[in-house]
């Protein structure tokens, strides 16, 4: 199992938010750059980074605060523009690059966790015409589990999409929102194409256990 120390941003300190609540957070550091450091020293080998003030405006608002994270702890920082496979013990992790134009959660990137015949793709927030536009660009795996895209928009999640990948699983990320998230379309999709569906906001923290392992 591979642990992933997490550095979530909120108005420029390291927070953990509750069932991902933006009005509910916890100050673990008014530094996140120090936060880091102190994974770094730890051990960590690994770190999971998250501009939440960018997740929830839908902008970049945290950028110089990572930059200056990479930096101090010398972390390369690579543009993805073509696919990347990265091994994570018995797992491997591809990466593709942003399929999209336009609006910036159509910029993101895609990433399918692989482990034996299990697949778990995430899609990010990307909607319906960038996800044609990623089966029609790269060969996906039919898929156990989808982290469902954009927590459950109803313009995400497609029958044409989820024909093409075929989930056994949907979990959708999600809290108290004033979008509406998750839409009824979208959980209409998921149900009527086969998916059994898991909610944060419902049953909490979703644990994958893969072949005895997670």
């Amino acid at each position: 199992m591979i642990i992933f120390p997490a550095v979530d941003i909120q108005n420029g300190k390291a927070v953990r938010l509750k069932q991902g609540r933006a009005h509910e957070s916890t100050v673990f550091s008014p530094d996140p750059v120090a936060a880091a450091v102190a994974w770094r020293d730890k051990g960590a080998r690994w770190l999971h980074v998250v501009d939440l003030d960018g997740a929830f405006d839908g902008l970049p608002k945290s950028r110089d605060i990572v930059r200056d994270i990479c930096r101090e702890l010398d972390i390369p920082v690579t543009m993805v523009t073509d696919t990347y496979q990265f091994p994570m013990g018995q797992a491997m992790l591809t990466i593709y690059p942003p399929v999209g134009a336009g609006d910036l959660n159509e910029q993101g990137l895609t990433f399918l966790c692989s482990a034996g015949d299990f697949d778990a793709l995430i899609t990010g927030d990307m909607a319906g015409n960038t996800e044609k536009k990623l089966v029609e660009r790269f060969d996906l795996p039919d898929i156990e589990v989808l982290v469902v895209g954009h927590h459950g928009s109803r313009y995400s999640s497609t029958d044409a999409f989820l024909q093409q990948v075929r989930p056994e699983t949907a979990i959708i990320s999600v809290g108290d929102n004033s979008y509406g998230h998750p839409t009824q379309e979208a959980m209409d999709r998921l149900s009527r194409n086969g998916a059994a569906v898991y909610r944060t906001d419902r049953q909490g923290n979703v644990l994958v256990t893969v072949n005895g392992g997670t």
